[in-house]
């Protein structure tokens, strides 16, 4: 046990070694210069953070000139907090600082892929995300520039599909500026994205396959952000495309993420395709004695009162179906929006029902008709004096007993 601890003071006390480069500091010297004191600044700073927080948040107003001193001290605070760091550093590695840099440098410069003429390196990995950061910036800046200027004539669902093309345009344009400035020869990579797309595509292919139907998506516009859409059990509106999935917006405002490969792939029913305007269909049962010509014209002036109605269009009441109960009947109306659906339906159900009770038509309640013929029925006295007389004769044949003389 005693060696065991003797070899691990022994390893925290040689210098650092990382690829071949041997520093000038070993590893308890970085924990207790310059690791645990940077801790030890950031969970303070993190604290007075939470403190800014929670004195801004608070229910007594503050003075603007109050609210602006605080942040430029906290500004300054964050810029105090970098140089004590900073100076941790350079007493850590004290007067060889320039010597650590360089060797630092050499080791970030050191390739880990090479790809003919390309040598990634650590270096070109770390600015590399930055560039992605800053190639979403910009895409998103040519959606936004795109929708206010040269599209802004175009109508909405084209513009929607139209500037988040131009915005994985623009992105991908950057990023491989980006790339080629970085020094990566984009004709070896290439090769090596076709040795890497073998097994990517069996691990990714869902993903791959989502992304292509994405732009299967913008391009045809099968749906388009704001249809009214039903996706297997899930109704709702499509809030926004993106390139992977598509999210939804049930009628109790909750998101469902949908791949977009089963938008694609699978049958989905867009109620606004076309137009916003559909029909809704309300059932109701009248009982068998109830006129039915009265009915259907009481029906028929329902939809000219609906505020959610089509006035100009062709609405209609039929007799759907003779059940058990009563009559089905059956009122189409075409209403202006299928947002409006719910609603729609709910008004012209409450206009029947006034229109059913002031005119004295009944809805009846589910009922079942039984008929019995009355000679099968029998007393229950009866039937036990039949019961016994057969009983009793069965015994005589039995025992071999004639009738009683």
């Amino acid at each position: 046990m005693l060696d065991f601890l003797k070899q691990g003071m022994e390893f925290f006390k040689h210098p650092v070694q990382v690829a071949g480069i041997v520093f000038s500091f070993s590893l308890l010297q970085f924990m207790l210069e310059f690791f645990l004191p940077a801790a030890g600044l950031l969970f303070f700073a993190r604290l007075v953070k939470k403190a800014f927080a929670r004195w801004e948040s608070g229910s007594t107003p503050h003075s603007p000139g109050l609210v602006k001193f605080f942040k430029i001290a906290n500004k300054l605070f964050h810029v105090s907090l970098i140089l004590l760091i900073l100076v941790l550093l350079g007493r850590l590695l004290g007067a060889q600082i320039m010597t650590t840099l360089q060797d630092v440098g050499r080791l970030l410069s050191r390739p880990i892929m090479e790809a003919g003429d390309t040598k990634i390196t650590i270096v070109t990995v770390l600015l590399s995300i930055p560039l992605v950061y800053l190639a979403g910036k910009i895409g998103g800046f040519v959606k936004k520039y795109s929708r206010e200027t040269f599209l802004s004539s175009v109508d909405a669902d084209r513009q929607g599909s139209i500037s988040t093309m131009l915005q994985y345009l623009g992105g991908a344009l950057v990023l491989l500026v980006g790339l080629s400035i970085l020094g990566v020869d984009l004709s070896s990579l290439t090769v090596l994205f076709g040795i890497l797309g073998i097994g990517i595509g069996f691990g990714l292919q869902n993903q791959i396959a989502n992304m292509f139907a994405g732009l299967l998506i913008l391009v045809t516009r099968p749906v388009k952000e704001g249809d009214r859409i039903q996706c297997g059990s899930y109704e709702g509106t499509v809030s926004s495309i993106r390139l992977m999935n598509t999210v939804l917006t049930t009628l109790t405002n909750e998101a469902i993420i949908i791949p977009n490969s089963l938008l694609v792939n699978r049958e989905i029913l867009n109620y606004s395709y076309d137009t916003p305007s559909v029909v809704i269909i309300n059932s109701v049962q009248v009982s068998y004695g109830s006129d039915l010509d009265l009915v259907i014209r009481l029906l028929r002036t329902v939809p000219a009162r609906n505020p959610f109605a089509v006035f100009e269009a062709d609405h209609s009441a039929t007799v759907a179906s003779f059940d058990d109960s009563g009559i089905t009947l059956e009122l189409r109306t075409w209403i202006r929006s299928v947002f409006d659906r719910l609603p729609a339906r709910s008004w012209t159900n409450l206009e029947i029902w006034r229109e059913f009770r002031k005119n004295a038509i009944e809805i009846p309640f589910p009922q079942l008709d039984l008929h019995m013929d009355k000679g099968c029925l029998k007393p229950p006295s009866a039937e036990v004096d039949i019961a016994k007389a057969d009983s009793a004769e069965a015994d005589n044949k039995e025992f071999g007993d004639g009738p009683a003389r």
